[in-house]
């Protein structure tokens, strides 16, 4: 049996740069394996009529195998040599055999980028008055939650992230196989260099992108290590030549790949199914005690419908697994799901066929399943595996999940977490000063947790657009008055965190709930303002505002350092108190 691997030594190069393809080929067979040629096929992966495009590479000639013997070869890809314009290129395997018979399949690709180009999320770095300003350059909520745990572990503020365009979401993280790899690796070295390698951190959150983990991550002062990341590309060959990388470097991963109006290609959530080697060591370098799980747990609220990709057509046998299994039951390594967030409406398909190039070369699950929330989920299998290898492998003794069964529940807990904070806090704060001093509104995905607790405002987490009148006057009613039944909701002035690439065309409406409820002072910014960081036209941005406002108070870093320092972190007895006051809320302890 002829096993063979193509693999590159990088996922990504620059139009004048080259990639270094390599070749082994295992006879795994009883008898040699006679071939007239072996070939690397290398093609635009979103294909072309131009046959120009196909590129025929020799890897050898009139080769004859031996059984369980082994043949390499390595050759360079010039990009410019070929003139390969910016894209992504499938690399195929041809094999010709004595008898005249050839095999041709896919094996992975490479992308030719251009300076602008992302393949992996960065989170960059200026300072402004002494105070440490981070940038996030790609992804979105789960790697915002990164973000945000640094923005916390640095006593600072920074903006969400850097925009595609005034008014527009993120930048595009491009698929390469290295995708996942990169993104573990970078997480890690984000806390190591900005914060020490062997800094010890009690608490450490494995946690999905749910917006309120930037206020998790402040109340613990605990670092986040996201349990996906985001990808974009064109095919579903993407996205299964990153699970097949990843899980040759010991990550199995899974992915569940849909449309998003945010992002102009299809995006992939690509979620990890155990406790990669970089996070081990990040755990053990960092002394961890207590590792939390959190995620929604349910099946109810946010994108749930999906299928399964079962097969690829071929032309020389109709299909071939790309999975380990065909079963319905359960996820595993490798599994790749196709998102419908309207449910499997006929927009879903318009718009999954218009995004994902190759989607009609694959079979997919004939009905939707419901499987948790893509952004926001969790599931047992990666519980059960992380668990498993965190207590093997490393050694941590103390491990919980907290979850609900939907996701606006886990926006709640922001609220909850926070007052709890205070709560366990109150010794800090003169005994004349309110507990709660003011009311901030933070659509998805804007917020400034460290910030907010400074000054002692109670944060209201809510999806754009989203009617916030039962909310607030039902769920947060209760947790202000579950914490400090003294202090009456109405009572506390408002800010409004809109802008114009976070939920500014909601202003109006929020502006109509408010008063309705009985708010009278009511902050908001410049809706024609993006949350951005460019101290050059202005410091009118949220993020640039706060730090200007804290540089003409007079407030040095160090000294709101120093005053961190006296604070007490929430604890895992503080969530079960949370989950006494809030049920919707469960703390599952996994030890």
């Amino acid at each position: 049996m002829l096993e063979l691997t193509l693999t590159t030594d990088k996922g990504d190069c620059l139009a004048d740069e080259q990639v270094s393809l390599r070749c082994r080929l295992t006879n795994s067979g009883n008898e040699p394996i006679r071939l007239k040629a072996l070939e690397a096929i290398i093609r635009p992966l979103v294909l072309s009529t131009e046959r120009s495009n196909r590129l025929n590479l020799a890897l050898a000639r009139n080769l004859v195998l031996p059984p369980s013997e082994c043949f390499e070869s390595a050759l360079i890809i010039e990009a410019a040599k070929y003139h390969f314009p910016p894209g992504p290129y499938a690399i195929y395997s041809r094999a010709i055999f004595d008898d005249g018979t050839s095999e041709e399949r896919y094996r992975t690709f490479f992308r030719v980028i251009t300076e602008d180009d992302l393949t992996c999320f960065a989170i960059n770095k200026t300072v402004y008055n002494d105070y440490p300003i981070y940038l996030l350059d790609g992804g979105m909520s789960a790697e915002y939650a990164v973000l945000k745990s640094g923005e916390t572990l640095a006593v600072t503020v920074s903006p969400s992230w850097i925009v595609k365009a005034p008014g527009y979401g993120p930048r595009e993280c491009k698929a390469t196989p290295q995708f996942l790899l990169r993104s573990v690796e970078r997480t890690v070295n984000f806390y190591d260099t900005e914060f020490g390698a062997d800094a010890p951190f009690d608490t450490v959150f494995l946690s999905t992108g749910v917006s309120s983990m930037a206020y998790m991550t402040r109340v613990f002062r605990a670092p986040v290590l996201p349990l996906h990341f985001l990808a974009a590309a064109d095919t579903v060959r993407e996205i299964s030549s990153v699970l097949a990388y990843s899980s040759a470097q010991e990550i199995p991963a899974y992915a569940t790949l849909g449309h998003d109006a945010s992002v102009d290609m299809a995006v992939a959530w690509i979620k990890l199914l155990d406790l990669p080697p970089a996070y081990r060591d990040f755990l053990k370098r960092h002394q961890v005690r207590h590792v939390l799980f959190m995620g929604c747990y349910g099946l109810s609220g946010g994108e749930n419908a999906a299928k399964k990709v079962l097969a690829e057509q071929t032309e020389s046998d109709g299909s071939k697994d790309i999975s380990d299994t065909d079963d319905t039951s359960g996820i595993d390594d490798g599994d790749l799901f196709i998102m419908h967030p309207y449910g499997g409406t006929e927009f879903d398909e318009l718009e999954l066929g218009r995004k994902i190039k190759d989607l009609s070369e694959y079979t997919l699950e004939p009905q939707c399943r419901q499987i948790s929330d893509w952004e926001s989920g969790i599931v047992h299998e990666q519980i059960q595996r992380f668990t498993h290898t965190i207590r093997t492998a490393v050694g941590v003794r103390e491990i919980d999940l907290v979850t609900a069964d939907t996701y606006l529940d886990l926006y709640n807990l922001a609220t909850y977490a926070t007052l709890a904070f205070y709560k366990k806090n109150s010794y800090a704060l003169p005994p004349d000063v309110p507990a709660v001093q003011r009311l901030v509104l933070n659509p998805y995905l804007i917020g400034h947790p460290f910030y907010e607790t400074t000054l002692r405002m109670m944060p209201f987490v809510f999806f754009q657009g989203e009617a916030v009148e039962h909310r607030l006057g039902s769920t947060i009613r209760q947790a202000l008055a579950a914490y400090f039944p003294d202090i009456l909701l109405e009572s506390l002035p408002v800010t409004i965190n809109t802008t114009r690439n976070f939920g500014g065309f909601a202003l109006e409406s929020l502006l109509v709930s408010l008063r309705n409820m009985g708010f009278r002072e009511i902050a908001y910014g410049d809706q024609n303002t993006d949350e951005v960081w460019n101290p050059d036209d202005g410091m009118n941005a949220p993020a640039e505002a706060i730090i200007e406002s804290l540089a003409k108070s007079g407030i040095a870093h160090r000294e709101l350092a120093d005053w961190e320092r006296r604070m007490s972190p929430l604890d895992a007895g503080d969530l079960h108190g949370i989950t006494d006051v809030y049920p919707a809320i469960r703390l599952i302890s996994l030890s």
